[in-house]
């Protein structure tokens, strides 16, 4: 029975089934043989729903990739007539709308079937402070007061989902502030905040980290629910609260 309970435990979807041993007890035998057929059937779900999802994000990408370089084409080509300028316009900002959509979601089917597995013990601090300096010239264009506290920070995760988690952070609250706005980042040994100046908001704040929420200006926004399924994976605690024009997204990094 323990042999047994061990091999689920520590049974990963992304590996081969373990071998049950035959025993002398029917009873386990026929578990044995249950949970075998079971695993067998999940991970052959598993690897089908993967080649799906690479394949149609190659296939995706492809011809997105050319609907963008032939739109990019006509627009250096020069029109004269504006309406049948401002057409393909529109057809290229949606091709590249939807590129950046296809991989969010490929980014989230990943994480939700459990395939970043590659965990370190990393400084939050380090990768803020890079994907800070990618934001560095949006922030002054936009003339946004940035006021940063850091002490590093360390947390068990896979770098890449790190930038990723903070990059969309960062972000978010450049990209849904206002001109002249502000950005407050505070981070402490255990705990991220960074509280920003954007338009007001009168819903529940829970539903902007929900996938495809309508902004505004009518974006659909996936960013904060990569940020919430990071924090799912990795058992972070996760909260953003809205008063009026102002708000704040604060991660606990403590894995209990």
């Amino acid at each position: 029975f323990y042999n047994t309970l061990k091999k689920i435990t520590q049974f990963k979807i992304s590996e081969p089934v373990p071998e049950f041993p035959s025993t002398k007890i029917d009873e386990f035998n026929a578990l044995n043989s249950t949970l075998n057929s079971l695993l067998q059937k999940v991970t052959s779900d598993y690897r089908h729903n993967k080649e799906f999802n690479e394949n149609a994000s190659h296939e995706l990408q492809t011809h997105l990739a050319v609907i963008k370089a032939n739109a990019g084409e006509l627009l250096g080509s020069g029109f004269k007539n504006t309406e049948q300028l401002e057409q393909v316009r529109k057809i290229y900002s949606a091709a590249t709308q939807l590129s950046q959509v296809q991989k969010s979601l490929l980014l989230l089917s990943k994480i939700n079937n459990r395939e970043f597995t590659d965990n370190i013990k990393l400084n939050i601090e380090d990768t803020l402070n890079s994907v800070l300096e990618l934001f560095s010239e949006t922030i002054d264009i936009r003339e946004i007061k940035l006021m940063v506290q850091t002490v590093p920070c360390w947390a068990v995760m896979d770098k890449g989902l790190a930038e990723v988690l903070l990059n969309n952070l960062v972000k978010n609250a450049v990209k849904h502030n206002v001109q002249k706005g502000f950005i407050n980042i505070k981070l402490e040994e255990e705990m991220l905040e960074i509280e920003n100046s954007g338009e007001l908001f009168t819903g529940k704040p829970e539903s902007l980290l929900q996938r495809f929420t309508k902004g505004k200006n009518g974006n659909s926004g996936i960013g904060l629910a990569i940020v919430r399924e990071i924090c799912d994976l990795y058992h972070f605690n996760l909260h953003y609260e809205i008063h009026q024009t102002t708000h704040k997204i604060t991660i606990l990094f403590r894995q209990s």
